[in-house]
C-alpha cells in the first residue's frame, strides 16, 4: 500500500503532491512522518488549560477506545521562543508522534536530532530504522508561527 505524497512547496508548506491527472506517491515515509508530526494530537488539561483550545484531529474519535491517536504535539510550540527546553519538548513531541511506526512493526526503531536555526526555525532530522534494518533520513523544517512570510 502506499501513501498519497505529502512534502513542503517552495513557500515551506507540506502540500500533497500532484502528477498529471493523479496523486503522487510516497516511495517511504516521505508523508508519514510530516503527517504526524503536524497532525493535530489532542493536548491534556496540563498542557492547555481551556479546552476548547487543546485542539486535536476529529479523526482520533475513531481510535479513543485502543487510546490511541494520529498526530503529535508541536502545534503547542507555535509561539514558544526557540530555546533549551522549546528544543527538548520538540524532540519529545517528534518522537513521540512516530511511535506508532514502532508499535504498528513497520519500525524497528526511530530517532529524532532537533537543532535551533536562527531565532524562529528548528530542524527535525529524523532517523527511521526499518524492519530490514534500512535506515531512512528525513529532514523537517519547523518555524514558529510567521504569517509575513507566508502571505509574500
Amino acid at each position: 500500500m502506499q501513501d498519497v505524497l505529502i512534502k513542503m512547496n517552495e513557500f515551506g508548506i507540506y502540500d500533497i503532491q500532484i502528477d498529471g491527472a493523479d496523486f503522487e506517491s510516497a516511495e517511504g515515509f516521505e508523508s508519514a512522518v510530516p503527517t504526524s508530526f503536524f497532525s493535530d494530537s489532542r493536548a491534556s488539561a496540563v498542557q492547555v488549560q481551556e479546552a476548547q483550545s487543546r485542539r486535536g484531529w476529529v479523526g482520533n474519535i475513531l481510535t479513543v477506545d485502543i487510546d490511541r491517536e494520529l498526530g503529535g504535539l508541536l502545534w503547542i510550540l507555535d509561539q514558544a521562543r526557540i530555546n533549551d527546553d522549546t528544543i527538548n519538548f520538540a524532540r519529545n513531541y517528534a518522537r513521540d508522534s512516530l511511535q506508532w511506526m514502532i508499535d504498528d512493526g513497520i519500525a524497528r526503531n526511530v530517532q529524532v536530532i532537533v537543532e535551533k536555526e536562527g531565532t524562529s526555525k528548528i530542524i527535525i532530522y529524523t532517523n527511521i530504522i526499518a524492519i530490514d534494518n534500512t535506515v531512512l533520513e528525513y529532514v523537517t523544517l519547523w518555524r514558529s508561527t510567521d504569517f509575513k512570510r507566508i502571505l509574500q
